[in-house]
């Protein structure tokens, strides 16, 4: 990783009542050191210094650090002699605290009115099961439910009388037990869940508070699964109970006053600390340290911990930039707040924002990942308010963090400088953040994304840097959601607003963290959670649904859940063989999707009310019912192999008639593998399965002849492959889609065609173009290995970000199907970039 070429600094001086490390003024010019490859130097001490000193590399972003140990220091982000930013709002507090675990607290009668064993249960929400009069071990009236099998999702329920409108309640409940559940108050609109938890003997105690809406409907108190499996429970101690606001007084405003400050050369790291305040009987504590990274790239560090009691608590962090105008990835503003729920599409693609002075950007980066989570929504609150910015906004009144006694919590952002404009901000978010996570390129020192450069520069950079930007895009995926859940979203605009893992996408997206630190942590809880959501019994017994949760769809998604097992124990080496479960699954694909060694298309499936065949990622085209889609096939050929591979009842043959058909979808005549059995449409996605064959077992699936032709015969544009084509290069008629959104008017959901050149009629999307070019090139083609060059610069020509698709033709049709439009050809809305399932790219550029 690079490191500073030059520090600023003088000898060890104590400053009040900590110790501050400084290397010696005039010294010649001292890299600093990584970590670990020596011990940091003993700080000693001497009088006061009340002067300004800095930490970092002079010649470009570093600290400075201001103040004394009375008033309290302070930290400044200097480029040179030029001053860029100071930390902390820009009035006088940094931090609100108030005690306890809650702004709320519970007053008033229990609307339940009765203890739990006594009230009138109905449920479980899907059938079967027993609820039953119980004693808890304190000899309290408790429910018992029982339910073997259970469902995901399935619940007990008793109503809440009297909920008043406007109000805010804060249901509770006790349990032991068996079973993963969690609380949930549907308010009369909506389901509102708590935090799911596995149950033991040992009890557990939940809360949740909910505000009660204007609703039609009777408010409901509800015990749920959040996974399948054998429920056998116990309930006592519920409650719900109206809530008063706690009051936000001058007491509970704190200013990070820090009295002592220490650098550690050996890990490059600066830290200001002691900012120590009584709120009640408890004590909070901060500090924050700041580690030079690179010349251009600073990780910074907040931590607070508490002792003697819990505190809620939120920052209110603006940086107060000094220089240039408010820049987020949209362009320059004064007025930006994301997540957005007024207009999502407006939300950013990459949790950053800065400012920029016409020469550079000066920007700020933060996420919110697994390891630090955000309150409410799970993905940062981005806020430009005037000159003020706050990236991310850690916790709000509304959705305040909460700190137990004993415990800390940390949040980092990324500090860095690149080029102008927004273009430079995206691009150093990514590139920065990867560089402090360790998720860069090795032995590269990436020159262009710091410095004033020109664009043709910058996309070059952009491209040679497209596995680092994959890599950090699949890492901000990494979500905790606010019920605390952990999900891999597809992008951050998902995040926003619940964040969702999908089978197909996590499963790309998880393949371009391979080599990092989290690929394995993430794939083991991911197929976790999906293993758990298999039914185990009934008409849908080994079923693998599109997400965690539902829906179930005749689609590829079991296909899925076998490749990526065979990948996890045989690549990454995680404890997840499970013969038995992978042949559940194997042996619901075969009843229901399969015929003759074909993967078949299923019968359209009611959503929303209207008609759809979500059969493959292509899920907007009306598939025929009965057809073979040649990406399926191909996929069913590698799970079959995969499933065998695991010790799975699969012969020989069984491979071998579905490799067959697979071929057989080759049309001598056309020149190329058919997208479907039934049209002579054409795509990249038909290689997909080839690809992944090769990628997974070294061996392929088609012969060299099939692929090198099926590849000349793509349908080519200046902006990638269309995804779709007839024959002849030209359009799929829109009719023969069914794309679902919301109409933006009504909120109502509405089906539309899709115009030619947007989404699936015949935009471009880089992970299918990306493994048919692999293909081709592992198949001879002498051409494929630049086509995957020219393919990444086509995706960062307009913006540096992985996009879902982008756009072909300028069709002003897509007016009437994107809210987004008009935006470049050759990329998409802003909702639409920054996504995930394209960081495969860098598992298969090695």
């Amino acid at each position: 990783m690079p490191r500073p070429s030059r520090l600023l600094g003088a000898t060890p001086v104590a400053i009040a009542t900590g110790t501050i490390l400084i290397l010696s003024t005039g010294s010649a010019a001292q890299a600093v050191r990584g970590p670990g490859r020596s011990p940091a130097a003993s700080p000693t001490t001497s009088p006061s210094q009340p002067t300004p000193r800095s930490y970092g590399p002079a010649d470009a972003l570093h600290v400075t650090v201001a103040g004394d140990g009375s008033s309290g220091y302070h930290a400044e982000i200097h480029d040179g002699a030029r001053l860029i930013t100071t930390r902390g709002m820009t009035g006088k507090y940094d931090l609100t605290a108030v005690p306890g675990t809650s702004l709320n607290q519970p007053t008033g009668d229990d609307l339940l009115g009765h203890p739990a064993g006594d009230l009138d249960w109905s449920g479980p929400g899907s059938g079967g099961g027993a609820v039953t009069k119980a004693a808890a071990p304190d000899g309290e009236s408790a429910v018992h439910w029982t339910l073997p099998g259970a469902e995901n999702n399935t619940w007990i329920e008793v109503p809440i009388a009297d909920a008043k409108v406007g109000t805010t309640y804060r249901g509770t409940v006790t349990l032991q037990g068996t079973g993963t559940v969690y609380l949930n108050i549907y308010d009369g609109t909506r389901d509102v869940g708590g935090t799911p938890v596995t149950l033991t003997p040992q009890p557990q105690t939940l809360t949740l508070d909910v505000p009660i809406p204007e609703h039609s409907r009777t408010p409901q108190f509800q015990i749920r699964t959040s996974a399948a499996g054998d429920v056998d429970l116990l309930a006592w101690k519920t409650s719900v109970r109206a809530v008063t606001r706690q009051p936000v007084t001058d007491a509970n405003r704190l200013a990070n006053r820090y009295t002592a400050v220490s650098y550690d050369p050996a890990t490059a790291t600066l830290t200001l600390s002691g900012a120590t305040d009584a709120i009640g009987s408890t004590t909070v504590t901060r500090s924050e340290t700041y580690r030079f990274v690179a010349p251009n790239v600073i990780d910074a560090q907040v931590r607070t911990a508490t002792s003697g009691g819990p505190v809620v608590y939120w920052y209110t962090p603006y940086t107060d930039f000094k220089i240039g105008r408010p820049l987020w990835t949209g362009g320059e503003t004064t007025s930006y707040e994301s997540p957005n729920p007024s207009n999502a599409l407006l939300d950013s693609p990459v949790p950053a924002l800065g400012v920029s002075d016409g020469t550079y950007t000066y920007g700020v980066a933060g996420a919110a990942t697994w390891d630090e989570p955000l309150p409410g929504y799970s993905a940062p609150h981005l806020v430009i308010d005037g000159s003020r910015l706050a990236a991310p906004q850690i916790g709000t009144e509304a959705d305040p963090i909460v700190l137990g006694d004993g415990q800390a919590r940390s949040f980092h952002s990324v500090f860095y400088r690149s080029a102008a404009g927004p273009y430079g901000l995206a691009l150093g978010a990514q590139l920065a953040t990867a560089e402090t996570l360790g998720l860069s390129t090795p032995d590269r020192s990436m020159p262009a994304w710091g410095k004033a450069s020109s664009a043709a520069t910058l996309r070059r950079a952009a491209a040679d840097e497209f596995a680092a930007i994959a890599k950090i895009t699949a890492y901000w995926a990494r979500m905790t959601t606010a019920s605390g859940v952990k999900a891999l979203a597809p992008n951050q605009k998902y995040a926003h607003f619940g964040a969702t893992t999908y089978m197909r996408d996590s499963f790309w997206t998880t393949l371009g963290l391979d080599g990092t630190p989290y690929a394995k942590d993430t794939e083991k809880e991911l197929l976790a959670q999906f293993t758990r959501a298999i039914p185990r019994s009934g008409g849908e017994s080994g079923h693998v649904p599109v997400t965690g949760g539902g829906p179930f769809f005749g689609d590829e998604s079991g296909l899925y859940y076998l490749i990526r097992m065979y990948h996890d124990a045989t690549t990454w080496g995680l404890p997840v063989k499970d013969t038995a479960t992978a042949n559940l699954v194997l042996a619901y694909i075969r009843a229901h999707q399969v015929s003759g060694g074909a993967f078949v298309t299923a019968a359209p499936v009611d959503n929303a009310g209207f008609q759809i065949t979500p059969d493959s990622w292509l899920d907007g085209y009306l598939f025929p019912t009965g057809a073979v889609n040649a990406y399926n096939q191909g996929l069913y050929v590698v799970a079959l192999r995969a499933a065998k591979s695991l010790g799975a009842d699969v012969s020989d043959a069984e491979i071998d008639a579905a490799t067959g058909v697979y071929r057989r979808l080759y049309d001598d005549h056309l020149g190329y593998v058919r997208w479907l059995s039934t049209k002579d449409f054409k795509s990249p996605d038909v290689l997909v399965g080839d690809a992944l064959s090769l990628y997974l077992f070294g061996r392929p699936l088609l012969t060299d002849t099939m692929v090198r032709r099926t590849f000349a015969a793509q349908e080519r544009t200046p902006y990638g492959m269309k995804v779709l084509a007839k024959e002849d290069g030209s359009a799929v008629p829109p009719s023969e889609f069914l794309t679902l959104t919301n109409d933006p008017k009504t909120g109502k959901v509405i089906g539309l065609g899709e115009p030619v050149g947007w989404y699936q009629n015949g935009a471009s999307w880089l992970l299918w173009e990306y493994l048919a070019e692999y293909s081709a090139a592992r198949h001879g083609v002498s051409a494929a290995r630049g086509a995957m060059r020219d393919s990444i610069a086509a995706e960062v020509a307009v913006t540096p970000l992985s996009k879902e698709f982008k756009v072909t033709q300028q069709n002003p049709d897509i007016a009437g199907a994107d809210p987004a439009w008009p935006y470049p050809l050759g990329s998409s809305g802003l909702d639409r970039q920054g996504f995930g399932w394209n960081a495969a790219v860098a598992a298969f550029s090695r």
